[in-house]
């Protein structure tokens, strides 16, 4: 639609970001399980340790997301992309290489 309703709009992009902090806490929780079911051999120790971290990360997102969208509606939108576009990809390659030695 050409001339759609700003608030309709912002409200869509809030129900967003909770979607994916909703996602973010379900795949680390994922994760969280992986690094626990996961077979700690000689060959695949570092990747048993990512999975780990990066399950810690998407908590920590998912968390913050759904926090923010909960209890500060009006600033849920930039903590979404700056969270997006500085704090993920630089936890995530820290995290890669720190512990990936392959």
């Amino acid at each position: 639609m050409f001339f759609e309703d700003p608030e309709a709009k912002r409200n869509k992009k809030i129900n967003k970001v909770a979607r994916n902090g909703a996602y973010a806490l379900g795949v680390g929780v994922g994760l969280w399980f992986m690094n626990a079911l996961y077979p700690y051999e000689k060959e695949a120790e570092n990747i048993a340790s990512l999975f780990g971290y990066i399950a810690l990360v998407l908590l920590v997102y998912g968390l913050i997301s759904l926090a923010t969208v909960m209890f500060k509606r009006n600033i849920a939108i930039p903590v979404n992309m700056l969270m997006v576009w500085l704090v993920l990809p630089t936890a995530i390659i820290m995290i890669f290489s720190k512990f990936w030695t392959g």
